[in-house]
């Protein structure tokens, strides 16, 4: 599957960001290959080259371009009986923006370039036909070529979840859900390291 868009934008009249028209190009690619009857590969590809505007900074018109780019490979075993499965999957995305912060006596705003790199590994038990017990977990980290503007740290971090689902009838789940997450953030602006930890759960019947 394979996706390509382009367009353009400009303004008919108006002050500063009006006299700079815009291209953007998104490329998208998905595919699957059975490797054998039991193993799967998939690789997924998004890249991007647009325009990034945001109101979270105190500089008011600020818009940035920016590059792009998200790819996952992800690995799928089934189990000759299919009473369980693994499924592994990892992931690089990256932003790179053309332009520079813009510094003033205080700090610094804008946008700063970053790398992220992640994965998740689940696996699944099928006790009965209806019943089904998941077990996954997910990490990352993330760091910025820029830390000192107000928002951004470099972050790391994990989470663990597992389940179970039941099935009653056609189309009817039941899914309980529990999930601890933690995260780290270095250089943080002010000079200190944040961590935390959070736990929860969810029920769902669809």
């Amino acid at each position: 599957n394979v996706k390509y868009e382009y367009f353009k934008e400009w303004y008919n009249n108006g002050e500063g960001l009006g006299d700079v028209p815009t291209s953007y190009h998104d490329a998208f690619f998905n595919g699957i290959y059975e490797i054998t009857d039991r193993l799967t590969l998939g690789l997924y590809d998004q890249f991007r080259d647009t325009l990034y505007g945001t109101d979270r900074n105190e500089v008011p018109d600020i818009r940035e371009e920016y590059i792009n780019n998200l790819f996952q490979p992800v690995l799928i075993y089934k189990s000759p009986a299919e009473n369980w499965g693994l499924s592994l999957k990892g992931y690089w995305d990256f932003i790179d923006y053309d332009g520079d912060p813009v510094e003033t006596i205080q700090q610094q705003y804008g946008f700063s370039d970053w790398d992220e790199y992640g994965g998740r590994a689940s696996i699944w038990f099928k006790f009965y036909e209806e019943t089904q017990l998941f077990i996954g977990s997910d990490f990352w980290d993330r760091e910025y070529d820029n830390t000192l503007i107000a928002f951004y740290a470099d972050e790391s971090g994990y989470s663990l979840n597992g389940g179970i689902t039941h099935k009653f009838g056609e189309g009817k789940d039941l899914t309980a859900k529990v999930i601890y997450d933690y995260r780290a953030y270095d250089n943080v602006r002010d000079g200190a390291d944040e961590d935390y930890s959070s736990i929860g759960g969810s029920i769902q019947y669809t």
